[in-house]
């Protein structure tokens, strides 16, 4: 049977699981409102954007942003990327048993581990080892920092107006690379990975225009958190910080990073943004 659900003042079509249907009907909302992700039916398209009259405001969205941001960089993460600097590791508890050198070779070896571990696994099984191992190992990249921020806003937040995006520079060829991301081959392409808080429901994850005047940017491994939209406009200040980090001055180009992680196309992920809004892969 299909037919509209009206769940605090939202609708949604009532797809193929009633039992579900029948548990968010029958739930009492608590937390600001917010429909724990469990109680969603993850057959409903909508469904996804339940929570975005309490939720998508610019207000509640950078502070859901400050919180993610904070609780990754409490975790006293190393990157294999980035030089580290030697009297942040000096008062690290690591500085005890361990060189300088000696530890960044320590987090190659958990990077290659860590990279082992995931490969192959589907997204919800990419995010969860990712979780257990990279806070035990202090060892994290941009990958791993916007995968903690992503985590902790879906269980702790219960949000799901959020994406994992990748950001790339030098791409020669922007309607090629959009066309199958997975298969674009650039050699001079840079990438960086970071998160959307509060994004549009119409989101198009490759046009920041797009991304909504209430969504935030939560970037732990580049040292971003910034409202997407300033006086009216894209905020310049998170795009030159970005630029920074690829160090260009050329336009950058956006994906939904979650194809990246699983291939696969896991549509009951809540990380996967476009195959929740039911667009065609």
């Amino acid at each position: 049977m299909i037919g509209n659900v009206n769940l605090n003042g939202f609708y949604f079509v009532k797809e193929r699981n009633d039992k579900q249907t029948k548990a968010i009907n029958n739930n009492k909302i608590s937390d600001n409102n917010l429909i724990p992700l469990s109680k969603i039916p993850s057959d409903s398209i909508k469904a996804r954007f339940l929570s975005f009259g309490v939720n998508n405001q610019l207000e509640n969205n950078l502070k859901l942003a400050q919180e993610s941001f904070k609780y990754v960089k409490n975790l006293n993460l190393f990157s294999t990327t980035k030089d580290i600097e030697e009297n942040s590791f000096k008062e690290s508890s690591f500085a005890d048993d361990y060189s300088l050198s000696d530890f960044k070779h320590k987090l190659m070896g958990d990077r290659i581990f860590l990279d082992r571990q995931r490969k192959g696994k589907n997204i919800d099984d990419f995010v969860k080892i990712t979780g257990k191992l990279a806070p035990c190992m202090h060892m994290g990249n941009c990958t791993e920092n916007a995968v903690l921020a992503a985590k902790y806003l879906a269980e702790n937040k219960k949000i799901t107006n959020f994406a994992l995006i990748a950001g790339f520079s030098e791409i020669e060829d922007s309607d090629k690379f959009h066309s199958n991301p997975l298969r674009y081959q650039n050699a001079t392409a840079t990438d960086h990975v970071f998160v959307v808080v509060g994004l549009d429901k119409n989101a198009d994850l490759s046009n920041p225009s797009t991304w909504g005047k209430e969504a935030v940017i939560v970037d732990p491994w580049g040292d971003i958190t910034a409202p997407v939209y300033k006086g009216g406009n894209i905020n310049q200040e998170w795009v030159t910080e970005m630029k920074k980090l690829f160090e260009t001055q050329n336009d950058l180009t956006f994906t939904n990073y979650a194809p990246f992680i699983d291939n696969t196309h896991d549509e009951n992920s809540v990380y996967n943004w476009y195959n929740h809004r039911g667009v065609a892969r």
